[in-house]
Order: structure tokens, then C-alpha cells, then sequence
């Protein structure tokens, strides 16, 4: 098999505390075949001065505004020359320098090139990481989130010929409707694996707009699924009940969580 070059996408905006360690994570990645993309809305805050440091390492840096996260993110797809690629956004970091090796490790041992490659994450806080939190089947995209969109690759051929890209009318849950799209397309060509892939940044994350997210997410099973009303209704009912579940009885939303 030739060689597989990966596409990394780094969106940030304003984000001067964080943005070196995710450019670093990705940078020491130990797999030589990476088209590493930085996506930066104009920043005003210094970012750019930091991002400026590792120009001669980045293959594509734009600096411009735009009309959001995933305005940005299309910019990446637009942009990458990849194989496969991959989001790890300001603040966001592979979990280890050989997560993209033992990935590509992966894809070459299958028959069939894989549309979509996703593992586990962790959640990183200032103090430390969660345990794993294990990604669940895609085969139950139509409850919600299977894996985080930085421990998730595409492969951008397949993206192209299908013409996927983030629904910039979402403001929430444009990733969970190109999961949805891509999932609805694949024929099961989807790839699972037992790694944790990143260590997806908490700082600042507000559960605010959790109402807007299943507004959002209804709304995508709908578009992408064409889902009838009453089936979608009932996994809103079903979600609601696992995040009180989630509050009020961790331990026992953990171990459900953890068979599914």
C-alpha cells in the first residue's frame, strides 16, 4: 500500500494560552506523513505571533476571518491534501506522540480503506485527564455523539465524492450531522479501534447550550436520517433520561455507558 498522508486541522481564535500545546502534539507525532493546517479567525489576542513561531513546521496557515467554527472547519476540509484527515482544535492534543502511527498501522492492515477511523478520548482539564471514556458503536449514531470529533478521521476522498461538509446553519451540532452523513453513506466501511486518540480540551466548556444541542441534533436526525417525528421524539426522551441518570447516579450511567 502506498503511503498515507494525514491531514491535521487546527481551528483556533483567540486562544493564546492554548494553542502551543496543541501545535506541539501534533508536531511530535512520530508518523512522518502529516499535512498539518492551521485555521485562525483573525486573532487578536497574540495567537498569531505563536502560531507565526512554527511557520517553517505547518504546511498551511490561514489567517482571516470567518463565520465561525465551522466556516473554519470547511476551510480545513477545503485545504487538506490528505488521505484521511483529522480536527484537533486549539487546546485539543493526540493523547501520545504515536497515535497517528499506530492509526495508519491500522488502516493498512484492513482489506478495505476505511471512510471513517475513530477511537477513544479523554477529557483534559487544568488539573489532570478523566479515565478513557470509550467511544461507543456508529451502528448507534442515531442516539447521538458515538466518539469526539478530535478522535475521529475521514477519509477526505469520500468526504469529496459525497460532497460532506459541516451545515454552517448549525451552530451546535454541524459534526454530529456530518457523522450522520457520512455514517448513512459508508455501506459499514467504518473502522472502530481500541486507542485513545486525544485529549479533548474542557476549559471554558459550558453545558448552556445543552438545549440548543438537542434542538440541533433532532433537527440533523431529520435532515440527514429523515427520521420520523415520533421515533425522534423518543430519543430526546431517552437522552434526557441519561444525563439526569448521568447526575443523580454516575456509577450506575457509567457501567450502562460502558456495554453500549
Amino acid at each position: 500500500m502506498n503511503k498515507i498522508v494525514i491531514s491535521v486541522v487546527t481551528i483556533v481564535y483567540n486562544d493564546c494560552s492554548h494553542i502551543e500545546r496543541t501545535i506541539q502534539s501534533v508536531l511530535n507525532q512520530d508518523y512522518p506523513e502529516v499535512d498539518y493546517i492551521v485555521v485562525d479567525g483573525l486573532s487578536t489576542d497574540g495567537t498569531s505571533d505563536i502560531i507565526s513561531n512554527y511557520a517553517s513546521q505547518i504546511n498551511t496557515f490561514v489567517s482571516e476571518k470567518d463565520k465561525g467554527i465551522y466556516d473554519a472547519m470547511n476551510k480545513g476540509l477545503r485545504l487538506a491534501v490528505g488521505d484521511y484527515i483529522i480536527f484537533m482544535n486549539s487546546g485539543d492534543c493526540f493523547s501520545d506522540n504515536s497515535v497517528l502511527s499506530q492509526i495508519v498501522q491500522c488502516i493498512k492492515s484492513l482489506e478495505v480503506l476505511p471512510v471513517m477511523v475513530y477511537g477513544d478520548y479523554r477529557q483534559s482539564y487544568e488539573f489532570g485527564f478523566s479515565p478513557v471514556i470509550p467511544s461507543r458503536s456508529y451502528k448507534k449514531a442515531w442516539y447521538g455523539a458515538f466518539a469526539s470529533h478530535q478522535s475521529t478521521l475521514y477519509n477526505l476522498h469520500f468526504l469529496r465524492d459525497y460532497n460532506i461538509r459541516y451545515d454552517l446553519s448549525y451552530k451546535i451540532a454541524a459534526d454530529y450531522k456530518l457523522n450522520l452523513e457520512v455514517v448513512k453513506n459508508a455501506n459499514d466501511a467504518i473502522e472502530k479501534i481500541d486507542l485513545c486518540i486525544s485529549d479533548f480540551d474542557m476549559t471554558g466548556v459550558s453545558q448552556i447550550n445543552q438545549s440548543k444541542g438537542l434542538q440541533e441534533a433532532d433537527r440533523a436526525r431529520k435532515e440527514a436520517l429523515e427520521m420520523p417525528y415520533l421515533c425522534r421524539k423518543a430519543i430526546i426522551l431517552l437522552t434526557l433520561s441519561a444525563h439526569a441518570l448521568k447526575k443523580y447516579f454516575n456509577p450506575l450511567y457509567t457501567k450502562l455507558r460502558m456495554k453500549q
